[in-house]
């Protein structure tokens, strides 16, 4: 009895053994802090096979730039509902005049399947280390483009802009905030994914001009470029926007 005591007490201190180095990994470098949450996937259920969430820290200060990544987590879930995780970054790295978010999404056989539906800003301008991630599913990446499209700043009469990125990403300004999201474009075929924004408070015009832009993109289906004018469609053809570069 004695020794069966004695074999458990050291199966039991080996395994702690075992995991301490993966403990310390989790923890992260010592100098480190961290963006703690949940991801919460729309229509999630158990992981499949080579399902990987994947999060960013992102300074989204220039929308008229690519995000600028500050750090980055990727691991496997054992579901795809209600995720929770830590995102180290380092401290040394934030300066508080410039704007944060975290952007994640979920990747499987090297595809995004869902990806971030909400603005989630972090750490300052007033918001905290702790964010919740809704995720939607998101539609195939785009698989071609005019290039009409690139290389400059598309404007809205009513203040909104909106850029193109190479990445698949598209971002630009509203009457108030920045935003940025996803687009998926396949000869005229348009859609967006969702959009996230900064969320400086601004007057009552203002905050009116910003929603009227952001409602319109999902309702996007086509595009229709000529010369220096971008005039977005819904499925039935009539316009839902129109810009000029």
């Amino acid at each position: 009895m004695h020794r069966s005591y004695n074999v458990f007490r050291l199966l039991r201190r080996g395994l702690a053994v075992a995991l301490l180095p993966l403990a310390l990994a989790a923890a992260g470098p010592a100098n480190a802090a961290g963006i703690t949450g949940v991801a919460k996937p729309i229509g999630g259920g158990s992981a499949p096979d080579r399902a990987a969430l994947h999060l960013q820290l992102l300074d989204v200060t220039d929308p008229d730039a690519p995000a600028r990544i500050i750090s980055e987590l990727t691991f496997n879930p054992v579901s795809l509902i209600d995720i929770p995780f830590r995102l180290s970054y380092d401290p040394a790295a934030i300066s508080q005049d410039r704007a944060y978010a975290v952007y994640g999404r979920i990747i499987r056989d090297g595809a995004t399947v869902f990806s971030s539906k909400t603005n989630a800003p972090v750490l300052t301008r007033g918001a905290s280390d702790h964010v919740e991630l809704i995720m939607s599913p998101v539609a195939k990446p785009y698989a071609s483009a005019g290039p009409g499209l690139f290389g400059g700043i598309w404007s809205t009469s009513g203040g909104g802009t909106m850029r193109f990125f190479q990445d698949g990403s598209v971002g630009g300004a509203t009457a108030c905030n920045t935003w940025r999201g996803g687009v998926s474009i396949e000869g005229a075929a348009m859609r967006f994914g969702p959009t996230f924004q900064t969320k400086k408070g601004c007057a009552g015009p203002a905050m009116e001009a910003e929603r009227d832009f952001l409602s319109k993109l999902p309702a996007v289906r086509k595009h229709q470029l000529e010369g220096g004018v971008l005039t977005l469609l819904d499925g039935s053809g009539a316009a839902v926007m129109t810009l000029t570069r």
